[in-house]
């Protein structure tokens, strides 16, 4: 079987590939960190992948090495049809016409085989993310619902449960992936057609509708955002450097930004620890050796939410690191701004009242006592609180963003 060099595309890199195209080396630099990201931020990593246009490729490959393998039989028929009227014992010119289809034969089969080793390639990609989505999806469920059971000791324990399976889960599908990637060959062009193509170009690129000379959306939205890693976890795992005294294995720790999402399950409305709703920060870099518990209060109150528990940045994190905002609805929302993530346009903006009017008299000014408030109005407080801290990367206005799972348990209910 006659293909081409492995490795990355010329696109990608160039490639990097020896004489007898062997790979002598991964195009980066390590591994990624799986202990860097949570569950939750895996699963915004491939909450988008096992996508129909991914498969479409594979069935395209396929379809391209049965047509070019067909193509390839009935030219060889028609040649030896040719080479029985026109023998190349009898005529120069029958020779080098024989040899040119010849030529062209050899280099249609090539390409089917090369197209059906990719086809193998992409698919065994394809099968391992999509496998790896489903995993990581149910350990994202068992992780929204860690919280409805035990208390702190417990869900610490739990937490690090599945964010261990959830690594061993992407180090062995980074690891299926590398090893599908190697597949992935470059057709090898025929000596008669080398140096006589030129690439073709690409279409023009499109205005940003969004700049200031432009208005509206832009046509194609982004589907992918950037997940950030765990603060004080580096991205990637480093190989050693040289023969100097690296540690094998020990990835060295970097330092925790203030402001950088950390690691929080969710507390749903009704919980004991936190009735109306709330987050239990895990411990870990920015926060300390122990975790704490960060209580909402009830919709409509503008008080600030209550911290329990553990410590808040204290002598295990970074002095005066704040690992995430301790305020109600309102302040969490607000402090978003100029923090890189996009807010959705949906976003419910809670208003503080003033004080009474000094003009008139105070009993036109009085109200009545507002509402308890409804399931419902808990239930969203909590939703909208817990994505703009725990997750301020999904409020990028996508109809499809997932929402932290919340289950109000049966007879408790708000006070």
């Amino acid at each position: 079987m006659i293909t081409g060099p492995k490795g990355m595309l010329p696109a990608e890199g160039g490639p990097i590939v020896t004489g007898e195209f062997a790979l002598t080396q991964w195009p980066t630099e390590g591994t990624t960190n799986w202990t860097a990201v949570d569950p939750p931020r895996v699963w915004d990593m491939l909450r988008h992948e096992d996508d129909e246009l991914g498969w479409e490729q594979v069935r395209g490959l396929r379809a391209l090495a049965t047509l070019l393998m067909a193509k390839a039989d009935k030219l060889s028929r028609h040649r030896d049809a040719l080479a029985r009227l026109w023998p190349a014992e009898q005529s120069k010119a029958a020779g080098l016409a024989l040899q040119r289809i010849d030529d062209l034969i050899g280099s249609m089969r090539a390409d089917s085989e090369t197209a059906i080793q990719n086809a193998l390639a992409i698919d065994g990609i394809m099968t391992a993310t999509a496998k790896a989505k489903r995993e990581v999806q149910r350990v994202v469920e068992a992780w929204e619902l860690t919280t409805n059971d035990g208390g702190p000791e417990w869900w610490d324990r739990e937490a690090t449960r599945l964010s261990y399976v959830t690594e061993q889960t992407m180090t062995a599908t980074e690891r299926a992936i590398r090893d599908h990637r190697a597949q992935i060959t470059l057709p090898t062009p025929s000596e008669s057609f080398k140096g006589s193509w030129k690439p073709v170009a690409g279409p023009e690129p499109v205005k940003d509708r969004t700049t200031a000379s432009g208005t509206g959306r832009p046509p194609f939205p982004p589907t992918t955002v950037a997940v950030p890693p765990k603060p004080g976890y580096p991205p990637l795992v480093t190989p050693p450097s040289g023969a100097g005294p690296d540690l094998q294995g020990i990835t060295p720790p970097v330092p925790a930004v203030p402001g950088q999402p950390v690691s929080m399950l969710p507390i749903a409305p009704g919980n004991p620890y936190a009735p109306y709703g709330g987050a239990y920060v895990l411990p870990g870099p920015g926060v300390g050796p122990s975790g704490y518990v960060v209580s909402l209060p009830p919709p409509g109150s503008n008080a600030p939410a209550t911290v329990s528990g553990g410590n808040r940045g204290g002598s295990g994190g970074m002095p005066g690191m704040m690992p995430m905002p301790i305020g109600g609805p309102a302040q969490a929302a607000s402090r978003g701004e100029g923090g890189g993530y996009r807010r959705s346009a949906d976003t419910r903006w809670q208003l503080a009242h003033g004080v009474a009017p000094v003009i008139y008299p105070d009993q036109l000014s009085a109200s009545p006592a507002p509402p308890a408030p409804t399931p419902e109005e808990t239930e969203a407080q909590f939703r909208d609180w817990f994505t703009q801290t725990a997750m301020p990367w999904r409020n990028s206005g996508e109809p499809d963003a997932p929402a932290p799972i919340v289950t109000i348990r049966r007879g408790a209910s708000p006070q």
